[in-house]
């Protein structure tokens, strides 16, 4: 879209501050806007939720086993309690894994970063933990 002087009519580059020919201000100001990132709030919140679940399923594989196996010294109703356990105590490790991974895969269609990459690592390694972790609660 051409611009044309108000004072003298000459035509004015589509950046012009001032009219070339008689001086007048064209009232075009350069003002630099910012760029709002698309998707930079879910990458950073996959990492976030990534390293929760990471935090949670590593002190649940950690804890879990032992707690299994001092259960089964202890109760009478052992196979009860251990999959009560082992079903509560795996939501919110999963939860968070699951959120992290979708998230990340989410944010990655928008923007291309390392938060959305840190937080589809850390879902994936976290719920290969969680399986693990259930897979030695079982056996135990």
């Amino acid at each position: 879209m051409s611009k044309f002087c108000s004072n003298c009519g000459n035509k004015l580059d589509d950046k012009a501050v001032i009219c070339v020919k008689c001086g007048m201000s064209t009232g075009y100001i350069d003002v630099p806007t910012k760029v709002k990132v698309p998707g930079k709030g879910l990458s950073i919140a996959s990492m976030v939720v990534g390293l929760v679940a990471i935090f949670n399923s590593v002190s649940i594989s950690l804890s879990l086993p032992f707690s299994m196996f001092v259960f089964n010294k202890t109760m009478i109703n052992f196979e009860f309690v251990k999959v009560m356990t082992i079903l509560f105590s795996m939501i919110f490790p999963l939860a968070s894994s699951i959120t992290a991974l979708s998230l990340g895969i989410s944010s990655l269609s928008k923007i291309k970063n390392g938060f959305n990459k840190t937080g589809i690592i850390t879902g994936s390694v976290s719920i290969f933990i969680c399986i693990i972790t259930l897979i030695v609660s079982i056996l135990v």
